[in-house]
């Protein structure tokens, strides 16, 4: 077969491998599932629910809240609805908290992050977060005494902390959360923890303070978890990835290795940009959400020179009369950092088509899953994706057609 006839076939490949990828073509406002939002009330605590009622727990990524947009008088204007009713907000802080005026002067560098000690905690508290998770490559850049502040001034907002600690055994210690959702109770323990190989850097974070991941200490504390409590639903929030790219295998053998061990869900963050979705025996690994509101405003070069965007990962519960559904919403939002002028926002249409696509393209490997289960919606916050979980305690998946299901909120 000569080379003319060779580029020919392997170029109709291609068009028929392309041609069933795009069989349902790109996202449009018709493909949108729109429904009757039912606004919740929160109930007082955020974290005590009546019976029969659904539950939210958002998880944000990364925030450095010096990266705020120039001349916007309150750039988070845009999420602050969906921050006010979810039940848990778990967020991932970049920086820790020092005060400025003490500290700062004289020795920040680029590689030196920091936020303010009063303002941050504030800013965290009025934003409806819940639970902040400090275990990040940036915890320690003004050492042990940048941390103990942090976590002091976090505590004194009211403020949880995972992560990290004054000592080994607080920064290994999950966050714990319980509900009852129609009538079943549900009981799930987050494990943050940060993964010191970065791609070209090692950063030198201290086992003894920030909980950095090691493989068969993590399984280990997984599995226990899992015996005690067979019912429990295990989330790993990790912070981990090269910088603005795509996951690379480290991360999937460590994800393998931890939902082996039980693990329920997996969050990840760190990238600065959206990584691989991925179906694992059953269970969901968001490899990376982005971030929250810490970006940089330099394209993601991986994703199409597209501009920076995260995705906020809200994980639903839902009484279905049988026991709980479960549910994780992805909402892409435009995330544009500091000096851009343009607050964050959720995508529009044309942005949620291009992200979806890419990140189907991307998580090929499970394609036939993704283009099965992943159902694009609106509410009343924004567009999103949304992806079904296994229920581990009836064997099975909820797949059935959630088209008619009215949204949560």
């Amino acid at each position: 077969m000569r080379a003319r006839d060779i580029i020919l076939l392997f170029g109709l490949l291609f068009l028929a491998f392309a041609a069933v990828y795009m069989t349902s073509g790109p996202v449009a406002e018709s493909d949108l599932v729109p429904g009757p939002a039912t606004v919740r009330e929160e109930p007082p605590g955020g974290i005590h629910h009546e019976p029969g009622n659904a539950v939210s727990i958002l998880f944000l990524g990364d925030f450095h809240p010096a990266s705020l947009v120039k001349g916007a008088s309150d750039p988070y204007q845009a999420f602050r609805p969906i921050l006010g009713v979810s039940d848990l907000v778990i967020i991932n802080l970049e920086a820790p908290t020092i005060d400025p005026g003490k500290w700062a002067a004289g020795t920040k560098t680029s590689r030196r992050f920091w936020s303010d000690v009063t303002a941050t905690p504030a800013l965290l508290k009025g934003l409806g977060v819940t639970v902040v998770s400090l275990a990040s490559d940036h915890m320690l850049d003004f050492g042990t005494r940048g941390l103990e502040s942090t976590i002091d001034a976090l505590g004194k907002a009211g403020l949880e902390v995972i992560g990290a600690g004054h000592d080994k055994l607080a920064a290994s210690k999950p966050y714990r959360f319980e509900s009852t959702v129609g009538g079943k109770p549900f009981k799930m323990a987050v494990i943050a923890t940060a993964d010191q190989w970065r791609g070209t850097r090692v950063f030198p974070l201290s086992e003894a303070q920030v909980r950095t991941f090691n493989t068969a200490a993590i399984v280990d504390q997984i599995h226990g978890l899992k015996q005690r409590e067979p019912d429990l639903f295990v989330v790993v929030f990790i912070h981990w990835g090269w910088q603005y790219s795509w996951l690379v295998k480290r991360q999937r053998d460590e994800a393998h290795a931890m939902i082996d061990a039980g693990a329920d869900l997996i969050v990840g963050h760190g990238a600065h940009a959206p990584q691989q979705v991925e179906i694992y025996k059953d269970r969901l690994c968001l490899y990376g959400i982005g971030d929250f509101v810490s970006g940089t405003g330099k394209p993601d070069k991986h994703l199409g020179n597209d501009l920076p965007f995260g995705l906020l990962a809200d994980l639903v519960l839902e009484p279905d009369g049988t026991g709980i559904s479960r549910f994780v919403k992805l909402y892409p939002v435009r995330n544009y950092g500091l000096g851009s002028g343009e607050a964050p926002r959720f995508v529009t249409v044309k942005e949620l088509g291009n992200i979806y696509w890419k990140l189907v393209w991307r998580s090929w490997k499970i394609y036939r899953y993704l283009k099965n289960k992943f159902v694009v919606r609106t509410d009343r916050f924004g567009r999103y994706l949304e992806i079904p979980l296994t229920d581990k305690a009836r064997g099975a998946s909820n797949s059935a057609p959630r088209a008619k299901r009215k949204n949560v909120r």
